[in-house]
């Protein structure tokens, strides 16, 4: 195998383990209680289980959300948190069972993974945290080709995101922001009339916003037009025009307001309408996540500090290399050597919106001599490397 491939594998391996092991974990001792049924133990023990799963995420949660706020969204934590149960709950082990006329009894040790639990929460719009990246939430209307228009917010349609929406969201999750779901929203507003309109206030968008957790709101509208037919072809052509705002809800300040058109070329009308919604939200959907994600790191959060350590270096330069290497990541605000010996130095830098696991892997990337380094521990605040000798 290539030495650097190899290489490369047993880092991405030590920061998988690191990142599995870092995740935070809570145990409950919790009793689950079912029904037997046609004398089905197995089925009842099952139920049992799952009953205690239930109730493991119930005790979490009722320790975060006040009881009234619990019992007015139980129809979304039912859907959210209860029905996939499978997605907090890393491991379980049954204490004790035992079967009292039709009751089938379990005493079982639940570990409930927090971070998946409370992001799951944070994206109900059930919990409000302030992280590295902005919660968003994004409205936008599309015009149909029939010229009628769609929009997930009207009570009287589905809640389904539109083209531009969905490509605009999915290039943002990759980047780390975090999204409310809609049809947590819907359920919110459902009896608000002013937020049943296509076209949104300011103020009721922020009203929105700030009801449902969110940090920003994407809001707009997307527009059709013909084009000229291409002569001697099938082919139809349609534009699409996109016009987005973004709005910090904390202030009330619009800190995009863009727009764009793409056309789309396809034989059948629908794909090409399809195309140009794609290749507009394309587009504007970069230059959105970019004036967001600088908004935020220059007006609301801080930079973190995070330290590299190398140990056994053999001169300057070998803390010079890892030293460039750090210079060279997007998120880096600045870096510099605090500290030289031929024991332990000590490089500072102040990095937005990313964790120790990937700037070390960021490093790996990025220095020249990957044979020379290895990643022997990472910490909140700490990444060490040993210069091999």
């Amino acid at each position: 195998m290539n030495t650097k491939i190899y290489r490369v594998f047993l880092i991405s391996i030590l920061f998988f383990v690191i990142h599995i092991t870092a995740e935070e974990q809570d145990f409950f001792l919790i009793d689950g209680i079912a029904v037997i049924e046609k004398d089905d133990i197995a089925s009842a023990r099952t139920a049992a289980i799952e009953d205690a799963q239930k109730k493991a995420l119930n005790q979490y949660i009722s320790g975060l959300i006040p009881s009234d706020l619990i019992v007015n969204n139980y129809k979304i934590l039912e859907e959210k948190i209860f029905s996939k149960t499978v997605d907090f709950i890393s491991s379980y082990k049954v204490i004790s069972e035992n079967r009292e006329g039709d009751i089938f009894r379990i005493r079982v040790e639940i570990s409930v993974t927090i971070d998946a639990l409370q992001r799951a929460l944070s994206e109900s719009g059930l919990i409000f945290s302030r992280g590295e990246y902005p919660r968003v939430l994004i409205m936008i209307a599309e015009q149909r080709i029939d010229g009628g228009f769609n929009w997930w917010w009207n009570r009287d349609s589905e809640t389904r995101p539109g083209i531009c929406e969905d490509n605009i969201l999915q290039q943002m999750k990759k980047r780390g922001f975090i999204f409310i779901e809609p049809d947590v929203v819907k359920q919110k507003i459902e009896g608000d009339a002013s937020a049943q309109n296509m076209d949104l206030s300011v103020d009721t968008v922020r009203r929105i916003g700030r009801d449902n957790g969110a940090d920003i709101v994407i809001f707009g509208k997307g527009l059709l037009r013909k084009g000229e037919d291409v002569e001697g072809s099938t082919l139809k052509l349609y534009y699409a025009k996109l016009s987005l705002q973004a709005l910090y809800i904390e202030s009330g300040k619009v800190i995009l307001n863009a727009g764009e058109e793409a056309g789309g070329l396809n034989i059948n009308p629908e794909v090409s309408v399809k195309n140009a919604y794609k290749k507009v939200s394309d587009l504007l959907g970069v230059k959105t996540g970019d004036v967001i994600e600088k908004f935020w790191r220059e007006n609301v959060i801080k930079a973190r500090n995070i330290y590299i350590e190398i140990r056994n270096p053999r001169g300057l330069e070998d803390v010079r290399m890892v030293l460039s290497a750090v210079q060279k990541i997007k998120n880096v605000k600045r870096a510099e050597i605090m500290a030289f010996s031929k024991g332990s130095s000590l490089i500072e830098s102040e990095i937005f919106n990313i964790n120790p696991e990937s700037i070390a892997s960021l490093i790996f990337e990025n220095i020249e001599d990957t044979q020379r380094y290895q990643v022997i521990n990472i910490k909140s605040d700490r990444i060490i490397i040993e210069v091999k000798q």
